[in-house]
């Protein structure tokens, strides 16, 4: 996956993290609302019926439960009050109207930063006044919304985390789905673009040719244009090979030599066109490795082409055998490689040449597919300057030759 799409991953996946932490975030608010709601409704309920029955059943004031003060007015001015009152109360206002026949009157104050129940109400031919210290229940109210926060603090925070990894486990594969797409489509560009040069070259070298060559060169141009084409529906199949990722292609035994020598006639016209010498030296036959032959041909063309897109007069392609590995080796009189860009130009993209050169569009793209080919069979790509004081650019596609044989008679071979 490139360094783009995985940052394009982590956006989305953090888009989707923030997205649910709000929704979190909404939803828990709703549910700590509620909780301290029903709390709070039910410690003003409790207090109710406490203060109710302390006023109607209350004889004495020692009598009352703890955090409640109780004054009770009997008649003849007789008054027994708890100890402790807090300052301020009782409320003579309250006492004097209930005294005086009005109903049971409940209020709430607020005296010395504590709020206050107060209940006052005539039973029994007296009158009784209980205060409620609300402390305990605001304490209780507080603890209660301390738990919810830390409770939901770690539910955002834990579902956040797990909402990213989700996102992430969920969106990969649709991520390196596009990956895959963008990759194929350039790569279709790349690939298609070399062989439909060389097929719109030999349709134009068959039309000069018409009128004044003998039939059997005329038949051969149509050949050659034959086998472009099928060429073309090769690299397709390959392309679709490459761009699922389920399927590596078929293996098979494979002559680089031979595979070399038919990647070199098809692409000496589009040389000689530009007046560069493409040679064929080295090894003829025997170069037998074991791999995906259209695979390895994309190799050799993206090579070739590459150099001789560089190349001042000369391309050479040699085949060399060495123990246990079959070296292509590409080479050119080009101006070679930039110091410190061999490791960049194996990336996708990456090009130290101008977007246009030849009339032809680059995209960085043929040394990276080398390199894909060169990964899948567990191959070495190799680039450096020609040495001896020579200018150029040298490439080495290092083939293992373990497990391939000679093909038998009757073994599929490429065209």
């Amino acid at each position: 996956m490139s360094a783009d799409t995985a940052a394009e991953l982590r956006k989305a996946s953090l888009r989707l993290a923030l997205l649910t932490g709000i929704l979190l975030v909404i939803l828990l608010a709703i549910s700590g609302a509620t909780v301290l709601y029903a709390v709070s409704a039910g410690q003003q309920e409790a207090t109710t019926h406490t203060l109710i029955d302390v006023t109607e059943n209350v004889d004495q004031p020692n009598e009352a439960p703890t955090g409640v003060w109780v004054v009770i007015d009997r008649p003849n001015f007789v008054r027994a009050s708890s100890a402790g009152i807090p300052t301020g109360f009782p409320d003579e206002t309250a006492i004097r109207r209930v005294s005086a026949g009005a109903a049971p009157i409940t209020s709430h104050t607020s005296l010395h930063g504590h709020d206050y129940v107060v209940r006052t109400a005539k039973t029994q031919g007296r009158t009784v006044q209980a205060i409620v210290d609300q402390r305990e229940n605001s304490e209780e109210l507080g603890r209660v919304a301390r738990a919810l926060a830390l409770a939901g603090g770690t539910a955002i925070i834990l579902s956040s985390v797990l909402a990213i990894w989700l996102a992430r486990r969920t969106l990969r594969p649709m991520a390196h789905a596009l990956a895959l797409q963008r990759r194929f489509v350039m790569d279709a560009s790349h690939e298609l673009r070399t062989p439909l040069t060389l097929l719109s070259t030999r349709v134009q070298l068959l039309r000069r040719r018409i009128g004044g060559a003998s039939v059997e060169d005329v038949l051969r141009d149509i050949d050659r244009v034959v086998e472009d084409s099928r060429e073309l529906t090769e690299i397709l199949d390959d392309l679709l090979i490459v761009a699922d990722t389920r399927e590596n292609g078929a293996r098979e035994p494979v002559d680089l030599a031979l595979l070399a020598d038919e990647l070199v006639a098809r692409a000496t016209p589009l040389a000689e066109e530009r007046g560069i010498s493409l040679a064929r030296t080295g090894q003829r036959s025997g170069a037998m490795v074991t791999g995906a032959p259209v695979a390895f041909g994309r190799a050799i063309v993206a090579l070739v082409d590459n150099a001789i897109d560089f190349a001042k007069s000369r391309v050479d392609v040699r085949i060399e055998t060495e123990k246990d590995v079959v070296v292509i080796v590409v080479s050119d009189d080009g101006p070679g490689f930039p110091p410190g860009s061999t490791d960049t130009l194996l990336n996708r993209f990456a090009s130290h040449r101008e977007p246009e050169t030849n009339g032809r569009r680059h995209y960085g793209i043929g040394l990276a597919l080398v390199a894909e080919v060169a990964k899948r069979h567990r191959s070495s790509l190799i680039l450096t300057n020609a040495e001896n004081g020579r200018s150029g650019a040298v490439v080495r596609l290092r083939v293992p030759t373990t497990g391939a044989r000679r093909p038998r008679r009757g073994d599929r071979q490429r065209r």
